[in-house]
């Protein structure tokens, strides 16, 4: 039985290449610098002048976006290979 549980042990943490595009709901503007990490782990990346990035994550991790201002968004990492998010700006109380 061992044997036959490996190759689901081996998919399952397969690094892919996610990718994507960062953008503010509001505006639709892109959004540079948004930071990506790989929740639970030091692995992070930030998007670019274009608000695109680039993470190798397996398949079932959780990516977390965030930046100043915005409210953080998680995304569970499923079959695709591409997440354009839209970060909705947070408008702290006075």
């Amino acid at each position: 039985m061992f044997l036959w549980m490996i190759p689901a042990w081996q998919v399952f943490g397969q690094q892919v290449q996610i990718t994507g595009k960062v953008t503010d709901a509001t505006s639709k503007e892109v959004l540079p610098g948004v930071n990506v990490i790989v929740k639970g782990t030091a692995q992070g990346v930030s998007a670019d002048a274009t608000g695109t990035y680039n993470i190798n994550a397996a398949s079932g991790a959780t990516l977390v976006f965030s930046f100043v201002g915005y409210k953080s968004v998680e995304v569970v990492v499923g079959s695709t290979l591409n997440y354009d998010i839209a970060l909705e700006p947070e408008f702290a109380k006075l």
